[in-house]
């Protein structure tokens, strides 16, 4: 599963902040749907734009879509470790 896969904590970058805290949401409540998940977010200036992202007609099948977002997770998680190393 992407979940094995997947390493929320080192999603550590400012600029993946957001990120971060939606995956530790859904970790935590796999069960959300997502107006439930969206609902936490209603006091933050990210609502609007994460309210947009749930409505996007994205067109993809749901498996392709899981293997994709998997896909740029990793890829995130990768360019971190690397930007680690190179600042050492």
């Amino acid at each position: 599963s992407c979940q094995d896969k997947i390493d929320i904590a080192s999603l550590d970058s400012k600029e993946q902040e957001t990120l971060q805290k939606l995956l530790y949401q859904v970790e935590k409540s796999p069960e959300a749907n997502t107006a439930t998940l969206i609902e936490a977010w209603r006091d933050t200036p990210y609502f609007a734009a994460l309210g947009k992202l749930a409505g996007w007609a994205h067109e993809e099948p749901e498996d392709e879509l899981i293997k994709k977002f998997t896909d740029i997770i990793l890829f995130l998680q990768k360019q971190n470790l690397e930007n680690k190393i190179h600042q050492y």
